[in-house]
C-alpha cells in the first residue's frame, strides 16, 4: 500500500507538467470509470441517470458533464446513506470527516482510506510546488479539541513532520509550541492565522519565522494577505480546496491564478446551467475523480470563481482559475437585485480606523447589520467610521445598523464567516 502511495505520487508529480490533451485524456478516462462505478453502485447516482434518461458509457469526457443536474449539498444531507454511499462499502475502513457547516449546512462525508490518500497527495504536491521539502517541519492547526497524537507512518520515518495545534487553545500556547517546534511551513484558515498573527504582534514575537505559510478554507483578501506577511514575515500561499473534493487548485509562484489540480477533480463553472468564458464569473461544481465512498458528481461547491484570461507560464499543463471569490451565500443583495463581492466589505470594515473585529449580516433585502469590537483604549467611534464606509457602498438604498459589542460568538470549530446573508435567493442557483 506504502509503495502504490509512493508511486501515485511520482505520478502525480509528473502529470502536472504534461501538456493540456494529455491532462484531459486522463481526466476522461478517470471520470469514465468513475461514472460507471456510480451507476452501478451508488442509488442515487443511478435514479439520476436513469431520469436523464442516459447510460454511463454516454459520459465519455468532461464536456458532456452537463447532460447530468448538478447537486447540492442539501440534496445529499435529505437522503439516508444507504442512497448516496457504494453498496457493499465496508464504512469500517474508511475515514470519517464532518464539514465545519460554514455555509449552514453540515455534512457528514466517507472516503474510503486509499482515496483519501491520493487526494492528501494532491496537498502535497502543492506544498511540493512551493518549496517544501520531506524533511522540513510543518504546523498545522485543528478544529478539535483533543488532538489526535497518533501520526501516519511516513512521519513515524521522519517524513514531513507536523505539529498540530488547537483552534480551541489559547494563541499564546501555539505560540509557545511554534517556538519549540519551528516550523518552515505552516497551515490554517485564515482566521485563524490572523489570529495567530495578532497574537505575536501583541506579544513582539520575533523567533517564529515559517518559509511558506499556506492558507487553504475561507476567503483571503488582500488585507489579510498583506497583514499575515507583515507579521510571519513568510510568503502567503492561497489554497482552494474542500472536504468533499481535497485540493482544487493552488496559487502558483510563476503565474497569475490558482492551477486547477485537473487530474484529481474537474472543475466547472457555470451561469445559469452554462459555461462560462474566460474572464466571466461562474458557480464552482466539481466532480472528485477519487471519491468512490460517496461520489461527488457535479458538485456545487457554494463558491464563485473565473477562468484565467491568460495561459500558464511555469510549464505545468493545469489550467488557471483567475480568482475565487468566496461563498455564494455570503454575497450581499441590494434591492436592485445587483449582487456585491463580500470582497467590498472586507475593504470597508478591514479598513475601518478603530475596529478590532467585526461581523456584517444582511437580515433583509433593505437592512444591513454589522457588529463591530473597538481596539481597547482606541478613543476612535469605531461604529462611525463602520457605518461611513458601508453607506458608501450601498449607497441610500440599504438602511445600515452598526452596533458595537463586547466580542463576538466564535466557535474554533468552524469557519466564522464574516460577511453572512440570511436572504433566501442570494445565490447564483
Amino acid at each position: 500500500m506504502r509503495l502504490r502511495d509512493l508511486f501515485f505520487l511520482v505520478e502525480l508529480q509528473q502529470n502536472q507538467w504534461k501538456d493540456p490533451q494529455a491532462l484531459k485524456e486522463l481526466q476522461n478516462r478517470r471520470l469514465r470509470r468513475l461514472v460507471q462505478h456510480a451507476y452501478d453502485c451508488v442509488p442515487y447516482y443511478r435514479r439520476i441517470f436513469d431520469a436523464a434518461a442516459l447510460q454511463p458509457h454516454e459520459i465519455t469526457c468532461a464536456a458532456d458533464l452537463i447532460r447530468l443536474p448538478v447537486t447540492s449539498k442539501e440534496d445529499l444531507v435529505s437522503l439516508p446513506p444507504q442512497e448516496i454511499l457504494a453498496q457493499g462499502l465496508d464504512v469500517t475502513h474508511c475515514h470519517k470527516t464532518m464539514t465545519s457547516g460554514s455555509t449552514g449546512v453540515p455534512c457528514t462525508i466517507l472516503h474510503r482510506r486509499q482515496d483519501l490518500t491520493r487526494m492528501n497527495l494532491g496537498w502535497l504536491r502543492t506544498y511540493l510546488a512551493h518549496g517544501v521539502r520531506p524533511w522540513h517541519r510543518m504546523a498545522g492547526f485543528s478544529g478539535q479539541r483533543d488532538v489526535p497524537e497518533q501520526r501516519p507512518w511516513y512521519e513515524r520515518l521522519g517524513i514531513l513532520p507536523r505539529r498540530v495545534l488547537s483552534t480551541w487553545d489559547d494563541p499564546s500556547q501555539w505560540i509557545s509550541e511554534l517556538r519549540s517546534w519551528q516550523p518552515q511551513a505552516l497551515t490554517g484558515y485564515v482566521l485563524t492565522l490572523k489570529l495567530l498573527a495578532s497574537a505575536i504582534q501583541a506579544g513582539r514575537v520575533t523567533d517564529i519565522r515559517p518559509d511558506v505559510v499556506f492558507q487553504s478554507s475561507g476567503l483571503l483578501d488582500e488585507s489579510s494577505r498583506h497583514f499575515l506577511h507583515a507579521i510571519l514575515r513568510a510568503r502567503i500561499v492561497d489554497i482552494y480546496g474542500s472536504a468533499e473534493a481535497g485540493c482544487i487548485a493552488w496559487e502558483c509562484a510563476t503565474c497569475s491564478g490558482y492551477h486547477v489540480n485537473s487530474d484529481l477533480v474537474i472543475v466547472e463553472l457555470l451561469d445559469g446551467g452554462k459555461p462560462v468564458p474566460a474572464g466571466r464569473e461562474g458557480e464552482v461544481v466539481i466532480t472528485n475523480l477519487n471519491a468512490y465512498a460517496m461520489p461527488f458528481i457535479r458538485y456545487r461547491q457554494g463558491d464563485v470563481g473565473r477562468w484565467s484570461e491568460e495561459g500558464p507560464r511555469c510549464g505545468r499543463g493545469f489550467p488557471l482559475m483567475r480568482v475565487v471569490e468566496g461563498r455564494l451565500g455570503d454575497f450581499i443583495t441590494l434591492p436592485s437585485g445587483k449582487k456585491l463581492s463580500p470582497h467590498h466589505f472586507f475593504i470597508a470594515l478591514d479598513t475601518a480606523v478603530g475596529i478590532a473585529r467585526w461581523r456584517l449580516v444582511q437580515e433583509t433585502t433593505h437592512r444591513l447589520r454589522a457588529e463591530v469590537v473597538s481596539h481597547r483604549d482606541s478613543g476612535i467611534p469605531a461604529c462611525q467610521a463602520a457605518r461611513v464606509n458601508l453607506e458608501a457602498i450601498v449607497g441610500k438604498e440599504m438602511e445600515v445598523v452598526v452596533t458595537e459589542v463586547p466580542s463576538l460568538a466564535y466557535d474554533p470549530a468552524q469557519k466564522f464567516r464574516s460577511v453572512v446573508s440570511l436572504l433566501d435567493g442570494n445565490s447564483t442557483r
